[in-house]
């Protein structure tokens, strides 16, 4: 998911909201690497990362993968000065920060500029519209189902508002 945001009264700046999770990365490490399906060319060392956080007082280590032309296109957004590079995800807010700094430090290190680490922001679960609440708010099936289609996954559903 990507969505475009022309932010502020001048409109210079447009921010590139894009999704985490099976966008920009996948968590499907595990099973790359069984199936030896790495590709030498996107699947490099520098490719995989690993989101470290702390939740409820447990510390937490997950591998991640960039998939396939993220650095390319991070590099791409860095270089236009108007693009402000937003990162969003359903996921916990240390997981997302952690994530969101090693991609854009990822993004430095294939020749971007250390400034990048000043322009980009990081939404998480705090930021989503939870459509739980909605059961207890209204009793209209065609509100709820608006942003909860039925058979679709999670109750989370980013807020772009918030943008």
């Amino acid at each position: 998911m990507i969505n475009l945001i022309m932010h502020g009264d001048n409109k210079k700046t447009v921010i590139v909201a894009m999704d985490i999770d099976d966008f920009l990365t996948t968590m499907e490490v595990r099973d790359l690497l069984k199936s030896g399906c790495l590709d030498p060319v996107h699947h490099t060392e520098k490719h995989f990362l690993k989101a470290e956080f702390k939740h409820n007082d447990h510390d937490y280590s997950v591998d991640n993968l960039m998939t396939p032309g993220t650095i390319e296109f991070l590099r791409f957004l860095f270089d236009h000065d108007f693009i402000r590079p937003a990162f969003f995800s359903a996921g916990i807010r240390s997981r997302n920060l952690d994530l969101g700094k090693k991609m854009v430090q990822t993004a430095i290190d294939a020749g971007g500029d250390d400034s990048w680490m000043d322009r980009y922001d990081v939404y998480s679960r705090e930021d989503c519209f939870d459509t739980d609440r909605l059961e207890h708010m209204t009793a209209d099936r065609e509100i709820t189902e608006k942003y909860q289609p039925p058979h679709f996954f999670g109750n989370y559903k980013k807020d772009l508002r918030v943008i």
